[in-house]
C-alpha cells in the first residue's frame, strides 16, 4: 500500500480512467471499470493494485506478484 505520510490518495480510479490519463491503450479483454485503490511495488502489491514491469532483473517478482494491474511494454 501506498505511505499515506508521503501522498494524498486520489482514488480509487477505474483502470479505463488510469489509461486514458496515462494515454495508454488497454490490452483487448481488460476490465474498463477494475477498480485500482492503490500503487505499489511487484512485491509487496495485492489484487487490487496497480505496479510496474520494467526491467527484466525483476521477472521473478513479476512472475509471483498479487498485482491486479501491472504495466509494463510489449518488449517486455
Amino acid at each position: 500500500m501506498t505511505d499515506d505520510r508521503f501522498f494524498t490518495r486520489r482514488g480509487p480510479f477505474s483502470l479505463g480512467e488510469i489509461a486514458a490519463h496515462a494515454q495508454l491503450e488497454l490490452p483487448r479483454d481488460t476490465p474498463p471499470d477494475f477498480v485500482v485503490r492503490g500503487v505499489a511495488t511487484l512485491e509487496t502489491a495485492e489484487a487490487d493494485e496497480l505496479s510496474v514491469f520494467f526491467d527484466t532483473r525483476l521477472a521473478s517478482a513479476f512472475a509471483t506478484s498479487h498485482a491486479g494491474v501491472i504495466v509494463t511494454s510489449d518488449k517486455l
